[in-house]
């Protein structure tokens, strides 16, 4: 006896897609409530991820999802220096004024945009040179096949 298979449901990305917007924004509201300047730092650092995230018309969301990994991570880099600062923004100011610090978090975001504009591409090339190689492999079986059983074989 075979079991019937029921059909696969599809992924709700929609709802997904909230419960990361709904953590994200909760993460940010605990650095709020944690370090003022760490607040600031992650709202206006985490711009280039804002944008990604609405401009991106996947459901998938794959353009949002890449820029906020590499934008967040460089963003905690920088404010893991201003979190147990507390909410003291004048010792907070140099970093807020560093552009160092601004420059490393909008780096991150560029290399996230670069990562999602550069898989494709990279991808494309490797498959065509896997294939490339296996119809060399199959052009020299055919090669053989004609030596062996003669020209009829191919069809030509």
């Amino acid at each position: 006896m075979s079991k019937a298979k029921t059909p696969r449901k599809a992924p709700n990305y929609k709802k997904r897609n909230l419960i990361v917007k709904i953590l994200f924004f909760i993460v940010v509201l605990i650095i709020g409530g944690i370090s003022f300047g760490a607040f600031i730092m992650t709202l206006f650092g985490a711009l280039p991820t804002f944008a990604a995230w609405y401009r991106d018309n996947n459901p998938r969301k794959s353009l949002g999802y890449t820029v906020g990994l590499t934008n967040t991570t460089c963003i905690f880099l920088v404010i893991k220096d201003l979190l147990p600062m507390g909410q003291h923004l004048t010792q907070a100011m140099p970093y807020l004024q560093n552009p160092w610090y601004w420059c490393m978090i909008y780096i991150g975001a560029v290399v996230g945009y670069g990562i999602h504009n550069m898989t494709p591409k990279i991808v494309i090339k490797t498959l065509r040179w896997n294939f490339q190689g296996k119809i060399q492999e199959l052009k020299r079986t055919q090669h053989q096949l004609v030596q062996q059983w003669g020209p009829d074989v191919v069809g030509e």
